[in-house]
């Protein structure tokens, strides 16, 4: 074999370079007013669409009301329709893939229902995976989970069966492991489909820095585990959820403020040792990202802790998520770090920046309204 050249090689690195760069700048796109926002609040994809998700990868799925018709497809950064979907739904793009929907919606007796199958396109809309599955749900460390004729299985990028769909339930893989569900409790399996925790507990979430909460079938409280299914602490508790940057959030008991004897529970922070960082004091918490926590009071608005716990922007929030790239999404709204608004749903949209053209017409049903589901389920149906 000869030497690779230089200036070839040169071509393709920066050829890499460029569009690393150019779906990092798109993943940091903001759904705003049916347009896109960026970092600093200004408007760079003007408001046209009727849906809006977020960007992944370089693209994000829209939906448009043109007349009495919807339009749906993936736009890029710079608001132009790289491909339309032959159907009214699609996931976010991961690992290079994205699950799409062939079908129509019927009007029935109960609302609408979604009548046909999910695929895989690549980034220029090519189908990848053939439409065939119940549902189907992003990648994950090379595997996404499938679902067919009511059983759960895993599939390769090609689109060949990794593990069989034998399962009532599954979960996404994480850490090199997967949740899976036989008959009424849960366990773990490694890619080749093999189990290494065998199914044992009442609800599971994924695994996450090395551990994974669990529910116990003995007495339905909350644990971790680590991955040989051993328990990673001796304590337990009402609620828990999945670790992140160290820390993870727990419902557990304290005593009401001002009463001796009476309890309440609440949520804190837990380290991997199973101590409270943070003490439980809150109605509601999301998990940590970028050092921060959004937490709801008792006055039952939204704040935001760092990990001694303490109050580093004011909770006069409705809604709080989690913080990504500097910027938290409040409902319709955005702040940055400091806590400042950088869009309100309610403001009058600015002039956008730029604009890309319309998403073309294309004859297809409503979008579903309907809502999203657990963590082991797929988001539509």
């Amino acid at each position: 074999m000869g030497k690779a050249d230089p200036r070839q090689m040169g071509y393709l690195l920066g050829l890499w370079f460029v569009v690393a760069v150019s779906a990092s700048a798109a993943d940091r796109l903001y759904p705003a007013g049916g347009g896109y926002i960026n970092e600093k609040g200004k408007m760079v994809i003007s408001p046209q669409f009727k849906t809006t998700d977020e960007f992944s990868e370089g693209l994000a799925f829209v939906s448009k009301l043109e007349g009495d018709e919807y339009t749906y497809g993936y736009i890029d950064a710079g608001g132009r329709l790289v491909f339309r979907t032959p159907g009214f739904k699609g996931e976010a793009f991961s690992e290079g893939l994205a699950a799409v929907f062939t079908g129509t919606r019927k009007k029935g007796k109960k609302g609408f229902t979604s009548v046909g199958t999910w695929g895989y396109v690549d980034k220029t809309g090519k189908e990848v995976v053939p439409s065939q599955f119940g549902t189907a749900c992003a990648f994950r460390e090379g595997i996404a989970r499938v679902e067919s004729g009511g059983k759960w299985g895993y599939i390769d990028k090609s689109g060949r069966l990794s593990v069989a769909a034998r399962f009532d339930e599954a979960a996404d893989f994480s850490e090199g492991l997967a949740a899976v569900k036989v008959d009424i409790c849960w366990g773990f399996i490694n890619p080749k489909g093999e189990v290494v925790i065998e199914p044992q507990f009442y609800a599971t979430g994924k695994f996450s820095e090395g551990l994974a909460w669990v529910m116990k079938a003995t007495n339905h409280k909350y644990g971790y585990i680590d991955k040989q299914g051993r328990p990673a602490m001796a304590q337990e508790f009402d609620r828990t959820d999945d670790f992140s940057e160290g820390l993870a959030r727990v419902l557990a008991p304290r005593q009401i403020p001002g009463t001796t004897g009476r309890v309440e529970t609440r949520w804190g922070f837990i380290d991997k040792s199973g101590q409270l960082v943070i003490p439980p004091q809150f109605l509601d918490a999301r998990r940590f990202a970028e050092g921060l926590a959004a937490v709801k009071g008792e006055h039952h608005r939204w704040g935001y802790v760092d990990k001694t716990g303490k109050l580093v922007i004011d909770g006069e929030f409705s809604q709080a998520d989690e913080f990504r790239d500097g910027i938290a999404r409040l409902g319709d709204g955005y702040i940055d770090r400091s806590g400042k608004h950088i869009w309100n749903g309610d403001m009058q949209q600015p002039k956008a920046e730029k604009s890309g053209p319309q998403v073309p017409r294309q004859e297809n049903s409503p979008p579903s309204n309907d809502q999203g589901g657990s963590h082991k389920k797929r988001r539509r149906k």
